[in-house]
């Protein structure tokens, strides 16, 4: 019984000394870190905000786990303390109640946000591979602009060109692999709602068309001038068929260019097109780089 604040002591130094030692080794790290070579914001990136919430949740899920851990460790101590202590076997079952309750709650909360994690990944890779699509519309002229922030929502990408200002949102589903030569990853479109092989959509269009019509009356008002957005809905990793005319283009990532290529050209002017790019950009360029950022946090 007389180890047993030893005991505490040991425990409790196990824990502190790797954390002190890793804190003092960061901050002389941070005194020694020269001044970063940028000048002002960086763009933003594709699925910019969904990167930073799977971010935030890994430091969640990190600190979740680590509850698991150091939890059983703590309680086996605790155990060994009320044996020696001969603590009544009521307040054991309590303590044992206490912990199992604990745990469930713990494995909960852990299980929820892997698998938000899981649909958040799913997600920046659908915008990514999106991304990567219509960057070679650059070469065509046009300028792409990635996870634009807007009221309480983000554009997934905005599309800006003579032949217009087109609106992207990215939804990414995932599919099964099927023996028949892949129907599963079919969706058929009408041009008023979204069949896929189990069920169908309709907000996703809505959707599109509702971020499409946000943006135009925020362009308009920016530049001073009437400008029409026109929305594009993508489903990458999905064969797109029209089976009717009408409704907002509702494309795979792949054929968006091909689709651009055909539009009616030189609807915008040059110097409107620059107007359009100038608030764009401005709207845009708000992410500061990292090293700036660890910098400014010393």
């Amino acid at each position: 019984m007389e180890n047993i604040p030893l005991l505490w002591l040991i425990y409790l130094l196990s824990m502190g000394v790797p954390l002190l030692i890793l804190t003092v080794f960061h901050r002389i790290y941070r005194l020694e870190m020269k001044r970063a070579p940028f000048v002002g914001e960086f763009l933003r990136s594709p699925g910019e905000s969904t990167f930073q919430r799977i971010e935030a949740l890994n430091g969640n899920i990190t600190t979740y786990s680590s509850y698991l851990f150091f939890l059983p460790l703590l309680i086996l101590l605790v155990i060994f303390i009320s044996f020696r202590e001969e603590i009544p076997l009521s307040a054991f079952t309590s303590g044992a109640a206490i912990y199992l309750l604990s745990i469930i709650f713990i494995i909960t909360k852990l299980w929820r946000r892997l698998k938000l994690r899981r649909v958040l990944r799913l997600g920046y890779d659908g915008e990514v591979a999106v991304a990567q699509e219509i960057t070679h519309l650059m070469m065509d002229g046009y300028h792409v602009y990635h996870d634009f922030p807007a009221e309480n929502f983000n554009i997934d990408h905005i599309i800006v060109g003579r032949s217009g200002v087109f609106a992207v949102e990215t939804k990414t589903l995932s599919n099964r692999a099927s023996k028949n030569g892949g129907a599963d990853s079919k969706l058929l479109y009408n041009g008023k709602m979204i069949r896929f092989p189990k069920y169908t959509d309709t907000e996703s269009l809505k959707q599109a068309e509702r971020q499409a019509h946000w943006l135009q009356n925020w362009l308009s008002e920016a530049v001073g001038d009437p400008v029409r957005v026109h929305p594009l809905l993508t489903f990458p990793g999905w064969y797109v068929e029209k089976i009717s005319r009408g409704g907002i283009p509702v494309l795979n990532p792949k054929m968006i260019r091909s689709f651009l290529k055909v539009q009616r050209k030189d609807v915008i002017s040059e110097s409107m097109l620059q107007r359009i790019n100038h608030q764009l950009e401005q709207k845009c360029r708000d992410i500061l780089p990292w090293t700036v950022q660890a910098k400014k946090e010393d």
